[in-house]
């Protein structure tokens, strides 16, 4: 817990912030454990729309199962100040997706439609995928 945020901290200016939500008090107090000998750094127990209270955010990696649905992508797109980009990881290839979905797969189509998103598909491995969406307006 709290290896990728801590990641992304590294890569981050000193004038910069790190908001991680947890949405288990184990998983928060692991995540803490490994961040808070950074004053950049945060970590919150509760659900991801607790976070959209202290946007707009430069990034957005959305890592909770409940924020990968078409549904929360125009939260997460509003969330983002213009330039900002969102992080959707741990999705399947478009060409490892089965028969079933080749009709379209609900997420991607969303953000590849979104009007104020700009994205792209990453293939990171034979297996999985990230989205980029970079917020336009």
């Amino acid at each position: 817990m709290g290896v990728g945020a801590a990641w992304l901290l590294s890569g981050l200016p000193d004038s910069g912030r790190l908001l991680s939500i947890e949405h288990d008090g184990a998983r928060a107090g692991r995540a803490w454990s490994v961040l808070r000998a950074d004053p950049r750094a945060r970590v919150q127990l509760g659900d991801w729309h607790d976070a959209l209270l202290e946007a707009p955010f430069d990034l957005i990696f959305a890592g909770a199962q409940s924020a990968k649905t078409p549904e929360a992508l125009p939260t997460l797109a509003s969330a983002l100040r213009p330039g900002g980009t969102l992080i959707l990881d741990n999705l399947t290839p478009r060409a490892g997706l089965d028969g079933t979905w080749h009709a379209g797969d609900p997420l991607r189509d969303a953000a590849f439609a979104h009007s104020h998103l700009h994205t792209c598909e990453v293939q990171v491995t034979r297996r999985e995928c990230v989205l980029l969406a970079t917020r336009t307006a």
